[in-house]
């Protein structure tokens, strides 16, 4: 394309050539100027006229639209999306941008060379960034004296979290302090585990607050002890206590206690072991076979038969039992069979019929049947003015029938009359008469002897 306006004709047209707002598009043959023929800032905007140079006018490649925008390389492109990734020209693989504008560094692609770093480094050092207004990084050592090796350490600080604090091994956690192992909350002091001459001590620090032992019981929480502090450590199970085969120590005059009201006490003073009722009710040994027996040799003193006999022993030998219609006692073959019938009625001045039943056959001949008879006067009666210290014996005996001895052993007052004494072995009866010298009185007598059989009774009529 030749030069206009210019002399000689090989001098290019500058801005200075070209007056302002001379060019316009009616001056521009479409396609007609390109980049290699403007000189270098030849044309600026205050040489073009609006809207001088459109579409049409510029000479670049690819397709012009509304949807394209006109790019550094003379091309046309479409603009991208938020997600199209631009490679820099320069490191293409090492900087990428998306549309938003984030930058992308590839792995491995920033060295020491090309940071701004103000020292070299050593082994160990790591980049700091420089205090004050240098800007840029350094290189430090790291200071080891705040800080806990993974190996282990010593520890001079604590460890404070604001939230759950987990320690989890698959080994064990080991807790070792010359001191005591503190429990606390919000800074107060709850509780603390430490030693003394190796024993484990567990303390409450707060005053009588107890120490709970609790549990899950089929999803239910339990309170299995309760160490009371306010009761100098006095313990409470939540259940029994199953002592297996180890025995309950107690010392001497501790004492066992049972019952809300500490009724029942058990305990041993140094010298003597006592069982006692404090309480308002009985004191109540119960069992269907009741033996009291000695220690040594595990000889009776005592056994007593539920609906049956008590019997009372003297050296392992039973010397008096208890009967349905009276008491058995033995004497050493003296006695043997010498049992006893009581009653009592009222006796005025007339004569009462008195019959003993239950007597064994008289063995006329062999031996002597004896039976001694006590009364005693109760209540007024019989010219006495206090006639409950009046009593008397009547000894009755046979050998063929019965019959009362001359004299009687008199107590105190006139004696009742014993007379018309009558027997009948075919009943194993006895019958006498008995007269009241004078009044009203409550009679109780009280019959015993070795003629006595095991089912004896005292009727009156």
């Amino acid at each position: 394309m030749p030069y206009l306006g210019k002399q000689p004709a090989s001098v290019p047209v500058t801005a200075d050539d070209i007056p302002n707002d001379s060019i316009t598009t009616a001056k521009i043959v479409d396609a007609a100027i390109t980049i290699a023929d403007i000189g270098p800032n030849a044309v600026g905007s205050s040489e073009m006229a609006d809207d001088a140079v459109g579409l049409n006018e510029l000479s670049a490649t690819g397709t012009t639209n509304t949807s394209t925008f006109l790019r550094g390389d003379n091309s046309w492109a479409v603009p991208p999306d938020n997600n199209t990734v631009y490679t820099h020209p320069n490191h293409s693989g090492e900087v990428t941008s998306t549309a938003d504008g984030a930058q992308v560094i590839a792995d491995n692609v920033v060295d020491e060379a090309n940071l701004k770093v103000s020292n070299s480094p050593t082994n160990g050092q790591f980049l700091s960034a420089q205090s004050g207004n240098t800007g840029g990084l350094t290189w430090a050592t790291v200071d080891t004296s705040t800080l806990l090796p993974l190996a282990g350490g010593t520890m001079t600080g604590n460890i404070a979290h604001a939230g759950a604090f987990t320690i989890d091994t698959v080994g064990d956690i080991s807790l070792d302090s010359e001191g005591a192992i503190l429990i606390k909350n919000g800074g107060s002091a709850i509780g603390r585990i430490s030693n003394s001459s190796s024993d484990m001590i567990i303390k409450s620090d707060t005053s009588d607050k107890d120490i709970l032992f609790k549990g899950n019981d089929g999803g239910s929480t339990v309170t299995a002890l309760k160490l009371d502090m306010s009761a100098a450590g006095a313990a409470t199970f939540g259940s029994y206590v199953d002592l297996q085969t180890n025995n309950l120590y107690l010392s001497d005059n501790a004492v066992a206690k049972f019952g809300s009201s500490e009724d029942l006490q058990i305990y041993h003073d140094g010298t003597h072991s006592y069982i006692k009722d404090v309480g308002t009710g009985d004191l109540r040994i119960k069992g269907t076979d009741l033996s009291l027996r000695s220690d040594s040799a595990d000889e009776p003193y005592i056994n007593c038969t539920e609906n049956g006999a008590v019997k009372l022993y003297y050296d392992n030998v039973s010397r008096l039992e208890t009967m349905d219609g009276g008491v058995k006692v033995a004497n050493n073959g003296t006695f043997q069979n010498y049992n006893v019938a009581e009653a009592s009625t009222n006796i005025a001045a007339a004569a009462k019929t008195i019959t003993i039943s239950g007597l064994h056959t008289l063995n006329p001949g062999n031996h002597w049947d004896r039976m001694s008879i006590w009364m005693w006067l109760t209540g007024t009666g019989g010219g006495y003015t206090n006639v409950t210290s009046k009593h008397w014996r009547h000894e009755i005996q046979a050998i063929n029938s019965w019959a009362i001895p001359t004299g009687t052993e008199v107590y105190g007052g006139t004696p009742p009359t014993v007379s018309t004494v009558t027997s009948n072995s075919n009943t194993n009866t006895l019958q006498f008469t008995l007269t009241q010298p004078a009044g009203n009185a409550a009679l109780r007598i009280v019959a015993f002897g070795h003629s006595l059989g095991g089912n004896c009774k005292i009727t009156f009529s």
